[in-house]
């Protein structure tokens, strides 16, 4: 065995109170049937003492001058320490992290998002790459819409998505009953007379939503395409302002003053006046 000082056990010897790298120790090469050796401390601590490779409490840019990787995958690894295990450190894969139970949640929320914040999207047109979406994007999408299942028969009650002008572009729900559609958007199914004015009833048309905005009376006159025969039940919706809907019928003018008044009026065979089949609460003068 070699002997390090003949007058000292090894307990008795002087401490070094800065050791630096250069200073040696005694070491077994076990590589080398544990023949006694010398190494200097660098080969194993730096010259302050602190193990190069491990991660510290109090030690600062020991992570930065890890080896970075330039592009992450799901895969790879982390250190972490298990809140739940006494914080023992166990490795954990970065794609874990985003499929951890509850973390969207654990964010702090924002009371009224707009068009311009932000969503993580995987680009598909991109091999998955990770980038960033507008929430305006996201409902701008091609086939947004298109994607969603088909109802085959709308009804009154069923609702759809309107910005509404009136809350500074605010999301808000509507029924498809309670929308006034404008005369130039339909094709004989429901018309609207514009700015309290003259509206005509169009070729087939069947049922007539009115809406009128002043206290004047709206004309109803005959549109291109009627038919001899044909039938039109008349839907009044009073709204801010009053106002009255007529028509010339046979035997006089048909007047519609009150959202609960429904008539219907038939086109004439051997001309154009209207004859009222049902006066639905109106009244004709």
């Amino acid at each position: 065995m070699a002997i390090i000082e003949d007058e000292k056990t090894f307990s008795d010897m002087d401490t070094k109170a800065a050791p630096t790298g250069a200073d040696l120790i005694q070491i077994a090469d076990a590589a080398d049937g544990g023949r006694v050796k010398k190494i200097p401390i660098s080969a194993i601590l730096s010259q302050d003492g602190t193990d190069t490779n491990a991660i510290h409490v109090d030690v600062a840019a020991e992570i930065s001058g890890v080896t970075a990787k330039a592009a992450p995958t799901i895969s790879d690894l982390a250190v972490n320490e298990d809140a739940a295990a006494a914080n023992v450190k166990k490795s954990i894969v970065l794609g874990a992290i985003m499929a951890m139970v509850g973390w969207v949640a654990s964010l702090t929320a924002k009371a009224a998002p707009v068009g311009a914040d932000l969503l993580a999207v995987e680009d598909s047109e991109a091999a998955g790459a990770m980038k960033k979406s507008t929430i305006q994007q996201l409902f701008a999408a091609i086939g947004l819409v298109d994607g969603l299942g088909a109802k085959a028969t709308p009804v009154a009650a069923d609702t759809l998505l309107v910005n509404d002008s009136e809350a500074a572009g605010a999301a808000a729900k509507v029924t498809i009953g309670s929308i006034p559609i404008a005369q130039a958007q339909v094709v004989g199914i429901m018309l609207e007379p514009a700015a309290d004015a003259a509206v005509e009833l169009l070729g087939t048309t069947s049922a007539v939503v009115l809406i009128v905005e002043g206290a004047v009376p709206v004309v109803i006159t005959n549109g291109a395409g009627l038919y001899a025969g044909q039938e039109v039940k008349l839907f009044a919706s009073a709204v801010s302002g009053g106002g009255s809907y007529t028509v010339a019928v046979q035997g006089g003018t048909l007047t519609i003053d009150a959202t609960a008044e429904a008539p219907t009026i038939k086109r004439n065979v051997a001309n154009d006046a209207w004859v009222v089949i049902d006066l639905g609460g109106a009244s004709i003068a």
